[in-house]
């Protein structure tokens, strides 16, 4: 599990789990942002700004702070070239 705004972009991936403070937590769920959804990091602004987050066929912008973390897992493996030596 790691953080949302840790996740590569465009990687598929499922929420797990949305911590922190109970407001902030409930106003993040209520934009659909839910253990088991599946979303992917589309944009990440520059500085530590707003995520654009895709869930379904939709898209939503969340900014990180540390009153929230929401969790999430790879839906897929990141795909590793094999290093060839010559």
């Amino acid at each position: 599990m790691v953080p949302l705004q840790a996740m590569p972009l465009h990687v598929p991936c499922r929420i797990v789990a949305v911590h922190g403070n109970p407001c902030v937590s409930l106003r993040v769920r209520e934009l659909g942002l839910i253990p088991g959804t599946h979303c992917t990091v589309e944009r990440r602004a520059p500085f530590g700004g707003p995520l654009e987050v895709m869930l379904d066929r939709r898209t939503v912008a969340v900014r990180p702070t540390p009153d929230v973390v929401i969790m999430v897992e790879p839906l897929v493996e990141p795909v590793v070239e094999p290093v060839v030596a010559t």
